[in-house]
């Protein structure tokens, strides 16, 4: 029932999120950031599912495992259910869709982690907070837009208002083996009520 869940957010949009990624096929991550909530990680940590932190292992245990997390989701799964109730709206993660194998996945997002500017200075890269992620794939190239999906086929964001899921993919026009076309960011709203 909403409301006795201690992580609810009391968003009646719950329903609409669980029916958006119950109806999706391929495997579903979340990277969610358990240093932007302390309720994050309590709900990490009592979780039915497979994850993994991105940071490395120095840098994890400096922030005490506070960070960027990998989950391989099941969405009929009571974490699932808890961490749509608790995070959705409170910019906590990104959705993602990708090849079945987690070591992939997270291989690929470590890569994105830390960005060297052209100056040589090197920052933190916080794509998997959406409020960044939504102003920084709009506006990437299509050299940058195929380096940050790599092996994903979509992403999946809280709109501004959480009030529809933001979804993004490429319009890859020819892939081979060594190569990747892409035409550029497809993009589209769904409305959760």
């Amino acid at each position: 029932m909403p409301g006795n869940d201690p992580l609810d957010n009391g968003s009646d949009l719950s329903m609409g999120v669980q029916r958006f990624f119950s109806r999706l096929t391929t495997p579903l991550y979340a990277v969610i950031d358990t240093a932007r909530d302390r309720r994050a990680l309590s709900l990490l940590e009592d979780a039915d599912c497979d994850y993994q932190i991105l940071h490395p292992p120095r840098l994890s245990l400096a922030m005490d495992r506070r960070g960027p997390h990998l989950i391989l989701l099941r969405p009929d799964s009571f974490f699932f259910n808890r961490l749509i109730h608790a995070g959705w709206g409170n910019s906590w993660g990104i959705f993602l869709a990708g090849p079945s194998d987690i070591a992939t996945v997270r291989r690929h997002l470590r890569r994105l982690l830390f960005v060297t500017l052209q100056d040589g200075q090197r920052f933190m890269f916080r794509f998997y907070d959406p409020r960044v992620l939504r102003e920084f794939l709009p506006n990437s190239s299509e050299r940058e837009l195929r380096l940050f999906f790599g092996p994903l086929t979509a992403i999946y964001l809280e709109s501004r208002d959480g009030r529809e899921v933001a979804c993004y993919s490429l319009e890859r026009s020819r892939e081979t083996e060594e190569h990747l076309s892409c035409e550029g960011l497809r993009e589209y709203k769904v409305k959760l009520t």
